[in-house]
């Protein structure tokens, strides 16, 4: 689902949602949320700091919860940074897979359904779109080739 569509629809739809999901389809949740459109989703909006890039020296405090998990043979942690815009509270069926640096999960994988329901707060497609922070792009493409193979392998 890419970022930035509106709650209403989502909330109109939800029931849609939730049973494709219950009945092994696969989600792709892009950018957070501004609904708990899902059982289980918990997304809390953070202040996002959009300029940390431009001082000298300066890094996003983003890093792999496990360094063995399988995303990180297709990205690489510095092909995540950009900014994110909040964070997927804890949850015992949460997959944490990037978090910052007091352990809030970027990106995750639900374990609650059927299907799988992979979650991120980082917007790649909205900057494809917008035509700019270029790093976006090998983040999507990569992260997109890893859902694909992460499907496969669970069939």
């Amino acid at each position: 689902m890419a970022s930035r569509l509106n709650g209403k629809f989502l909330m109109q739809n939800a029931s849609k949602l939730l049973d494709y999901i219950n009945n092994g389809g696969n989600m792709v949740l892009l950018g957070g949320v501004d609904c708990d459109f899902l059982p289980y989703l918990d997304f809390k909006p953070t202040e996002v700091n959009f300029w940390w890039w431009l001082n000298e020296g300066a890094d996003l405090p983003l890093y792999a919860f496990d360094v063995s998990h399988r995303l990180w043979d297709f990205l690489r942690i510095d092909e995540c940074k950009w900014h994110y815009h909040g964070v997927f509270k804890d949850n015992d069926k949460y997959e944490k897979i990037l978090v910052n640096e007091i352990g809030e999960s970027i990106i995750c994988k639900s374990h609650h359904f059927k299907g799988n329901l992979y979650l991120t707060s980082l917007d790649p497609d909205f900057h494809i779109g917008q035509g700019f922070m270029p790093i976006t792009i090998p983040f999507f493409e990569k992260y997109m080739r890893w859902i694909e193979t992460d499907i496969l392998e669970e069939k």
